[in-house]
């Protein structure tokens, strides 16, 4: 330091150094986030799986290609895969973040409250499992929409 100012290298060591401390703080902070995650989904299984075989009403919060998770007035989530999906053919659209049924046109999407039964719950694999109690029914007007929808594809 001359005459109170910094010399290049001084800066150069520090601006390496804050380079270092930040991704240090934020690979930090994500692992607390996915500690944070992986003891919510560990306690929803432990609560639910004393409540294997029990009936409740959710919302549909995300839809994936392999189901969609529907998540109870508890706050507690779980999976619906699309094999355990009865009636129906049904397909992901992607674009629209849904499930419908080829033939039937009954769609599942996020935000729809469906009825759902507590098939599964681990604590070992941080699971819970729903199946659907039984199929939505749709009114005339909205069929008609669908089938525009999936008639354009």
């Amino acid at each position: 330091e001359i005459e109170g100012k910094t010399d290049e290298r001084t800066i150069n060591h520090f601006k390496q150094k804050m380079v270092e401390l930040a991704k240090q703080a934020t690979d930090r902070e994500q692992a607390a986030t996915q500690a944070e995650r992986d003891v919510d989904k560990l306690m929803m299984a432990e609560l639910m799986e004393k409540h294997i075989g029990e009936e409740a009403e959710g919302v549909i919060v995300s839809v994936e290609k392999y189901g969609f998770y529907v998540q109870l007035d508890n706050l507690v989530e779980g999976l619906v895969p699309v094999a355990s999906l009865t009636g129906d053919y049904y397909e992901y659209v992607e674009e629209l973040k849904c499930f419908i049924g080829k033939s039937t046109k009954i769609r599942y999407s996020l935000g729809d409250r469906v009825p759902v039964k507590c098939v599964a719950a681990s604590r070992e694999t941080k699971t819970v499992d729903f199946n659907l109690v039984k199929t939505l029914t749709r009114d005339k007007e909205e069929e008609k929409v669908l089938t525009k929808h999936v008639g354009s594809k």
